[in-house]
Protein backbone atom coordinates (compact mmCIF):
# COMPACT_ATOMS: atom_id res chain seq x y z
CA UNK A 1 0.00 0.00 0.00
CA UNK A 2 1.59 3.34 -0.67
CA UNK A 3 1.35 6.19 1.14
CA UNK A 4 -0.56 9.60 0.78
CA UNK A 5 2.93 11.39 0.92
CA UNK A 6 4.29 9.29 -1.89
CA UNK A 7 1.12 9.69 -4.24
CA UNK A 8 1.53 13.55 -3.75
CA UNK A 9 5.16 13.21 -4.51
CA UNK A 10 4.43 11.05 -7.69
CA UNK A 11 1.42 13.77 -8.82
CA UNK A 12 3.89 16.27 -8.21
CA UNK A 13 6.58 14.80 -10.33
CA UNK A 14 4.33 14.00 -12.94
CA UNK A 15 3.16 17.63 -13.20
CA UNK A 16 6.80 18.95 -12.88
CA UNK A 17 7.35 16.75 -16.10
CA UNK A 18 4.13 17.53 -17.97
CA UNK A 19 4.36 21.14 -17.70
CA UNK A 20 8.01 21.68 -17.23
CA UNK A 21 10.03 24.85 -15.88
CA UNK A 22 8.91 27.05 -18.40
CA UNK A 23 5.04 26.77 -17.65
CA UNK A 24 4.57 30.27 -16.50
CA UNK A 25 6.46 31.47 -19.69
CA UNK A 26 4.07 29.43 -21.74
CA UNK A 27 1.14 30.51 -20.13
CA UNK A 28 2.18 34.18 -20.72
CA UNK A 29 2.89 33.64 -24.24
CA UNK A 30 -0.63 32.14 -24.55
CA UNK A 31 -2.04 35.36 -22.61
CA UNK A 32 0.07 37.60 -24.78
CA UNK A 33 -1.32 36.04 -27.82
CA UNK A 34 -5.01 35.62 -27.01
CA UNK A 35 -4.84 39.24 -26.43
CA UNK A 36 -3.41 40.46 -29.51
CA UNK A 37 -6.02 38.09 -31.08
CA UNK A 38 -8.47 39.85 -30.08
CA UNK A 39 -7.36 43.16 -30.51
CA UNK A 40 -7.13 42.29 -34.09
CA UNK A 41 -10.56 40.62 -34.30
CA UNK A 42 -11.90 44.20 -33.68
CA UNK A 43 -11.78 46.38 -36.90
CA UNK A 44 -12.55 49.74 -35.12
CA UNK A 45 -8.97 48.84 -32.98
CA UNK A 46 -5.63 50.21 -34.35
CA UNK A 47 -3.16 48.26 -31.78
CA UNK A 48 -0.20 48.21 -34.30
CA UNK A 49 1.25 50.20 -32.28
CA UNK A 50 0.67 48.89 -29.27
CA UNK A 51 3.51 46.89 -27.35
CA UNK A 52 2.16 43.71 -24.84
CA UNK A 53 4.57 42.75 -22.37
CA UNK A 54 3.21 40.02 -19.72
CA UNK A 55 5.06 38.66 -17.10
CA UNK A 56 3.30 36.24 -14.38
CA UNK A 57 -0.08 37.14 -15.88
CA UNK A 58 1.24 40.64 -14.92
CA UNK A 59 0.66 42.63 -18.58
CA UNK A 60 1.89 45.80 -19.46
CA UNK A 61 1.06 48.02 -22.07
CA UNK A 62 3.13 50.24 -24.02
CA UNK A 63 3.11 52.22 -27.28
CA UNK A 64 0.68 54.53 -28.77
CA UNK A 65 -2.87 54.87 -29.55
CA UNK A 66 -4.91 57.68 -31.41
CA UNK A 67 -7.61 58.62 -28.68
CA UNK A 68 -8.06 57.64 -25.33
CA UNK A 69 -11.70 55.59 -26.02
CA UNK A 70 -9.25 53.03 -27.61
CA UNK A 71 -6.65 53.23 -24.81
CA UNK A 72 -9.43 52.29 -22.68
CA UNK A 73 -11.14 49.38 -24.62
CA UNK A 74 -7.35 47.67 -24.99
CA UNK A 75 -7.51 47.71 -21.38
CA UNK A 76 -10.88 46.56 -20.40
CA UNK A 77 -9.78 43.77 -23.42
CA UNK A 78 -6.59 42.78 -21.75
CA UNK A 79 -8.60 42.60 -18.40
CA UNK A 80 -11.06 40.19 -19.83
CA UNK A 81 -8.66 37.70 -21.05
CA UNK A 82 -7.58 37.10 -17.74
CA UNK A 83 -5.03 39.18 -16.85
CA UNK A 84 -4.31 39.49 -13.54
CA UNK A 85 -3.25 43.32 -13.71
CA UNK A 86 -2.76 45.74 -16.34
CA UNK A 87 -0.68 48.25 -16.06
CA UNK A 88 -1.70 50.82 -19.08
CA UNK A 89 1.07 52.90 -20.22
CA UNK A 90 -0.59 53.54 -23.28
CA UNK A 91 0.00 57.39 -24.81
CA UNK A 92 -2.50 58.81 -27.14
CA UNK A 93 -0.99 60.89 -30.26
Amino acid sequence: MRSIRSDTHSRRAHLAGEYGEGAPDAADARLRELIRERLTEDPDIDASNVIIDVADAQVRLSGSVRDARTRDIIEQCVENCGAKTVRNELSVS
